[in-house]
């Protein structure tokens, strides 16, 4: 994530997540097992209470969903990610 291009907000607006959402393909599904999800949303939620409380509530969002983890939640962490890489 050091040569990421930074992002200046954390969500979009028009980002829907839920634990419904399905994959197009399966070798989406398998690629999507091997993110470090669980320890990433937890760094993000140290963050949130120490440093960064401006990302609260899309962290919010993202931990609520640990289960049933979708493409779609990933790329809502690594936005996030850029976000706090840019400011």
């Amino acid at each position: 994530m050091d040569a990421c291009n930074p992002i200046i907000t954390p969500l979009e607006i028009d980002v829907k997540l839920s634990q419904n959402q399905s994959f197009s393909s399966k070798k989406k599904e398998f690629e999507i097992a091997d993110v470090p999800y669980n320890r990433v949303v937890s760094i993000l939620r140290y963050c949130m209470v120490g440093i960064r409380p401006n990302v609260t509530i899309v962290v919010g969002v993202v931990a609520q969903i640990f289960n049933n983890l979708k493409l779609a939640h990933w790329q809502v962490v690594k936005s996030l990610l850029k976000y706090l890489q840019g400011s």
